[in-house]
């Protein structure tokens, strides 16, 4: 399908006006590609450590039209975006194209791994793992069904104000793990050099293995392979990371390496607000004692994460530690709100992000709870972001957020740095262009 540049807002609601070259309205949409705009970014536990992570600028997927009335679109998906990238591809080998699980390379049980869309890109982060060691690799994936066989993605769009409801968006983040070496990482992304045009879907670069800025405390993921061609698909912001990353440089990831975290949720343009309240957990880091935090666990087994008592059910507390009970301490993290000197986070609402001094550094930070539920100043303590809806010649554009609470991994070094249990904070932007029937023609 190509691109049609769409003068009229759709025939249900509004007839084409002065200026447009067609003499009959537009049909309805038969699908949408959203692509990721400016201003997208993620921020994960209370540390600060992995805030402002900006979107991958070159993040896709397109959905399917299923019913368009009164102006109205309801959407699901993942289906090929229209981008010159191509996005479908197998999970554990992410430099192969395919079209269903039976086009992947076989895992060491002999079954093909997952066909699936990528959606932020492979990045190198400087995670360090339970051996001392620095580096790690990360990316995203949409899977192409849910657990329960239905669409991973489903919303609405309406088509005169531009107006987004994302009702499911299903995000799954995953890191190169050493399923050896539990608790370690198999080191940081091989890097594409020499592609001269990014995201345009010729492969000018060529896949090596990577630098780190120590490589007496760094691991370097070798990949595989490492002498394929690629394509720049993104490009690391960290001194030290700052490389061109691609999807046709496979990272090393490993089928028994752990459970991917959950990195979607439901999105509005309509804005979001998350706020800490009397009900929320108790901080147990000493400089917070008498403070609430945005989250916590479920006191028991099931290592849930919480932001009320009514999460975990009458009989589980909602404690702010990661599991308070483990015999061995390995998860047991006190929690914070931030890391801020004095807990004092200059929360900025337009860009989505903080910031604020600890011990002489600048850090990135969330809002917090000085005492209780109240800030400094007596002020109930929130984030909250504006959302933002329009449509300008035909191509829509949404700015949504969303948070919600990540509990404590297995990994002890990982729940420390990042600040885990923790709220994971995502600003997702889009730029989102229909497709219509005449399109195929």
């Amino acid at each position: 399908m190509k691109l049609l540049a769409w003068s009229c807002v759709a025939a249900a609601v509004t007839a084409c006006g002065a200026g447009s070259n067609r003499s009959d309205p537009p049909s309805d949409p038969i699908g949408f590609t959203f692509q990721t705009a400016d201003g997208s970014l993620s921020s994960i536990g209370w540390t600060g450590v992995f805030h402002n992570i900006k979107g991958d600028p070159g993040a896709a997927f397109g959905v399917t039209a299923t019913d368009c009335d009164h102006g109205v679109c309801q959407f699901e998906g993942p289906v090929d975006p229209i981008d010159p990238v191509k996005r479908r591809r197998c999970l554990y080998r992410t430099s192969t194209l395919c079209a269903a699980d039976r086009d992947c390379p076989v895992d060491s049980s002999n079954q093909p791994t997952s066909c699936v869309y990528i959606y932020d890109s492979p990045l190198a982060t400087p995670l360090q793992g339970g051996d001392g060691k620095f580096g790690a690799c990360a990316f995203t994936y949409i899977p192409v069904l849910g657990l329960d066989q239905r669409p991973t993605i489903q919303g609405t769009l309406n088509l005169v104000s531009g107006e987004v409801n994302i009702a499911k968006l299903t995000v799954l983040l995953v890191l190169n793990a050493n399923p050896q070496l539990p608790g370690t990482f198999a080191g940081v992304c091989p890097v594409c050099m020499g592609d001269p045009s990014p995201n345009d879907g010729i492969k000018g670069g060529t896949c090596q293995k990577s630098s780190v800025p120590d490589p007496l405390t760094g691991h370097i993921d070798p990949g595989v392979p490492t002498d394929v061609q690629c394509d720049v698909n993104r490009y690391g912001d960290q001194p030290g990371y700052n490389f061109g990353y691609s999807m046709d440089c496979s990272p090393t990831l490993k089928p028994n390496a752990g459970t991917p975290t959950p990195f979607g949720g439901a999105f509005s343009s309509a804005g979001y607000t998350i706020s800490i309240t009397d009900d929320s957990p108790a901080c147990t880091d000493p400089s917070f004692k008498d403070a609430n935090g945005f989250c916590g666990m479920c006191n028991d087994t099931s290592r849930r994460a919480c932001r009320k008592q009514a999460d975990c059910g009458s009989d589980v507390a909602c404690v702010g530690a990661s599991m308070p009970g483990d015999p061995s301490n390995v998860m047991n993290v006190p929690v914070a709100g931030n890391l801020c000197d004095g807990g004092v986070c200059n929360w900025n609402e337009a860009e989505g992000f903080g910031t604020c001094k600890s011990l002489a550094r600048t850090i990135r930070c969330y809002p917090s709870a000085i005492s209780g539920s109240k800030d400094g100043m007596g002020n109930a303590v929130r984030i909250s972001v504006p959302g933002r809806a329009g449509v300008d010649h035909g191509v829509y554009h949404a700015d949504t957020a969303n948070a919600f609470c990540t509990p404590a991994g297995t990994n002890a070094a990982v729940n420390k740095q990042v600040g885990l249990p923790g709220l994971t904070f995502q600003k997702r932007n889009f730029r989102i262009i229909p497709a219509f029937p005449e399109d195929q023609k």
